[in-house]
């Protein structure tokens, strides 16, 4: 890694944190249009679908542990709505079915 590397990672770490500590203490000079907060609250779950369907088609051993966990996972929480609940399920269900493989 290069030093320009970690210049560049410290000023995104920075920045991001000083964008985050204007917004969280309510000092912002302008607030983002009703459009764009609305649109910011699907941020984390769409960042997290991103992650779950990498780890789905990018993972290593066989497919059908991943397909069936994220199935069953998948139903809990159109049933159920519940998103720890939903995970650890999920989780816990593709261990099992991992070392069942």
């Amino acid at each position: 890694m290069t030093p320009n590397f970690y210049l560049a990672l410290a000023l995104a770490i920075v920045g991001t944190q000083l964008l985050r500590l204007v917004f969280l203490a309510g000092r912002a000079p302008l607030k983002p249009p009703a459009f764009l907060a609305g649109a910011l609250e699907f941020l984390p779950s769409s960042i997290l679908a991103a992650l779950v369907f990498q780890g789905f088609f990018l993972g290593e051993g066989p497919l059908w542990p991943r397909l069936s966990a994220g199935l069953a996972a998948l139903i809990l929480a159109w049933t159920l709505g519940k998103d720890l609940l939903t995970i650890g399920v999920g989780l816990g269900l593709f261990w099992l079915l991992s070392l069942w493989a």
